[in-house]
């Protein structure tokens, strides 16, 4: 079954509804470190591939209007609080969710022999490149050092295109069921 998240003007689309959890709207996040440690913030969707556990974050950069640089380390930061709030929701039976538990402990233990997946959606007025997806997929992997070694790729319309450059798990359409990849 597949399992649909609405983002903005974007469905974002997973194969199976086990493996996906919009996390910055989540009980065991809003009710756990979200609570507790005011300033924290999460991603957008905590998921577990085949390859391991990844995260995604769409950004809309048209609205957003900030360098690349701050960005990244937004981007790092909602990483690491995830991260934090999945392990301390861990323990915790802050959600009412059927399998929630299940679902963070695995999303935790596929983290544990694989490099992390982070993947940025990056929405702007002028789509980016492969060149600056690549550029700016560094500057996030340098934020994320030493707490996080993660395999970093940032898309977009125009990337999801490109077979070689596409994430293969992410299908992404608009509103108006445009399919953009």
């Amino acid at each position: 079954m597949t399992r649909r998240f609405e983002e903005g003007s974007l469905v974002l689309e997973f194969e199976d509804l086990s493996r996906a959890r919009r996390w910055d709207t989540h009980q065991a996040y809003i009710h756990g470190l979200g609570k507790i440690a005011p300033g924290t913030k999460a991603v957008d969707i905590c998921l577990w591939t085949g390859a391991g556990a990844a995260v995604l974050e769409v950004t809309n950069y048209g609205t957003a209007r900030i360098p690349f640089k701050d960005l990244a380390v937004e981007v790092a930061s909602k990483t690491r609080d995830t991260i934090a709030s999945m392990a301390w929701a861990c323990v915790r039976e802050i959600s009412d969710e059927p399998d929630y538990e299940r679902f963070v402990r695995r999303f935790i233990d596929c983290g544990m022999g694989a490099k992390l997946e982070v993947v940025v959606w990056l929405e702007a007025d002028r789509p980016l490149d492969a060149v600056d997806a690549h550029v700016f997929a560094d500057e996030i992997r340098a934020q994320l050092k030493p707490w996080i070694y993660a395999r970093v790729a940032v898309t977009n319309r125009v990337i999801q295109t490109d077979p070689k450059r596409a994430v293969a798990w992410l299908r992404v359409t608009s509103k108006n069921r445009r399919d953009l990849r």
